[in-house]
């Protein structure tokens, strides 16, 4: 199939899937970033948003892409400032989608929890997830240090838990969640998941 073709399927479904998200809260206005690599043979080529972009109403326009191989833009202008976290996990783990957003129920857990985690929560889906998150310390976001805090870490992981290769998450405090799935909708439905044991911690903190 050409890579064009295989191009533009990456889009229209990461451009439907991310519409899905933004319903759900995981997105709002122009924070978070999402990618995909094309299949092989061109997985070498990312696909990713674009600064700037409403990912709840994306447009083919707002995608740019990106040769790994070489670093060289062969669409679009302004590379979303989080491509260098995208890199970091392609080159840690064998994934094909990468999702990064900022979750509002995970984010305000974070705050209060005071170093207590949802994965600790005494039911089967967090002991479930519990050994599928890793995390990260503060960093700027968009900053090489993020990029290579984030690689190391979810390297460690991988060396420790060998089946997150192909799909995980990792936690970067003050800042968000990085998925990584087979497909863009696995990272995205980790994402989901992750924001409904927030939700769920919080819940249960209040009851």
């Amino acid at each position: 199939m050409p890579c064009n073709v295989l191009k533009n399927s990456a889009i229209k479904e990461m451009i439907g899937l991310a519409h899905d998200a933004w319903l759900c809260g995981l997105f709002s206005a122009q924070n978070g970033n999402i990618s995909q690599k094309l299949p092989a043979p061109f997985d070498t080529i990312l696909v990713i948003t674009a600064s700037g972009s409403c990912k709840g109403h994306l447009k083919k326009d707002d995608f740019c892409v990106l040769d790994m191989t070489s670093g060289l833009l062969q669409e679009g202008s302004c590379v979303s400032s989080e491509t260098k976290v995208h890199l970091a996990l392609y080159a840690a783990c064998q994934c094909q989608a990468v999702v990064h957003c900022h979750p509002p129920k995970l984010l305000a857990w974070e705050i209060i929890a005071k170093g207590r985690s949802m994965l600790d929560l005494p039911i089967f889906e967090a002991r479930f997830w519990k050994g599928r998150m890793t995390r990260v310390g503060a960093y700027p976001p968009g900053s090489e240090e993020l990029a290579t805090a984030v690689e190391k870490a979810a390297a460690d992981f991988v060396a420790e838990n060998p089946e997150r290769a192909f799909n995980g998450a990792l936690w970067m405090a003050e800042h968000g969640l990085c998925t990584w799935g087979r497909t863009f909708q696995e990272a995205l439905a980790i994402s989901e998941e992750m924001e409904h044991l927030a939700e769920i911690a919080l819940l249960a903190r209040t009851a």
